[in-house]
């Protein structure tokens, strides 16, 4: 086996792309989070990539693709599916760069069995934070109630920095602060969005994490007093269609398959399973 280690993000992606879209969709939170690190190198922003590898077999074939965020690592299959080898090589390679690895991210069989190795060789306990299922809509099927989608103004960002981390201290155990700063990188990239009522903001979601044919919509959020008046899949609904008239191909989102009504919901929309994915944490 041959690992390969990257120094820069630009480099990665660059080499990977073709690989990386054969599964677009599945890929879409590797693809997105390497081209944001990509454009914080342009501007020497504080670097959201710790590092990114790529596993090759002995025919130089890439099986096996990891991104290091400071959150997690993002893993993605190659060309073929790694072998065990190729897995205790990856392994190997992240032990002897000493990177902090609190979590881990990807499609299942594959990251279930490197976080069950990763686990063995370093004595972190592993825990499913969530079981997820990657979804994709190229026409959506069920139009928005009453209200209409607005773009989020500075007036409302507080709010929706009260909105994400009251979804993210649930989902990703962010503080207060990167909430704030989610909200305002959403706002500064006109990704943030809001469901209006009579007046009234009722529901946020976020179309974020551009590939080259897909945005991943995300941050779906209803508060406690809004909840069960269909608000959020007016939102999803009107913002995956905004996505499709600018001209890309498709929407991706992630679900919490251990909700079955949004699941549900979903798929009326028009989005179709793709694979599922998982997310651990380590202790």
């Amino acid at each position: 086996m041959n690992v390969i280690s990257y120094k820069s993000s630009a480099v990665f992606l660059t080499e990977n792309r073709e690989v990386l879209e054969n599964r677009e969709a599945e890929n879409s939170l590797l693809l997105g989070l390497a081209q944001l690190a990509v454009d914080q190198e342009k501007t020497g922003q504080e670097p959201l990539a710790l590092g990114s590898w790529r596993v090759e077999n002995e025919a130089g074939e890439s099986v096996l693709l990891l991104f290091l965020s400071t959150k997690n690592l993002i893993i993605a299959c190659g060309t073929s599916t790694p072998s065990k080898g190729a897995l205790e090589s990856a392994v190997a390679q992240l032990l002897n760069s000493d990177l902090p690895v609190s979590g881990m991210v990807g499609p299942r069989p594959l990251t279930d069995e490197l976080a069950a190795l990763w686990e063995t060789r370093t004595s972190h306990q592993k825990t499913i934070a969530m079981n997820q299922r990657i979804y994709e809509l190229r026409k959506v099927k069920r139009l928005p109630g009453m209200g209409r989608l607005i773009q989020a103004e500075p007036s409302m960002l507080p709010m929706a920095a009260d909105w994400t981390f009251a979804f993210g201290s649930v989902t990703e155990g962010i503080t207060r602060d990167e909430a704030e700063k989610l909200v305002q990188q959403g706002y500064d990239r006109k990704q943030l969005y809001f469901w209006e009522l009579e007046g009234r903001i009722v529901s946020m979601a976020k179309a974020a994490r551009p590939t080259t044919h897909s945005m991943t919509i995300g941050l779906v959020y209803t508060p406690p007093e809004h909840r069960n008046n269909g608000y959020a899949s007016s939102c999803v609904a009107a913002l995956s269609q905004q996505v499709l008239n600018q001209g890309f191909h498709y929407c991706v989102l992630y679900t919490d398959l251990s909700n079955p009504t949004s699941n549900h919901i979903y798929q009326d929309m028009g989005y179709v399973p793709v694979c599922d994915s998982v997310h651990y944490r380590f202790s």
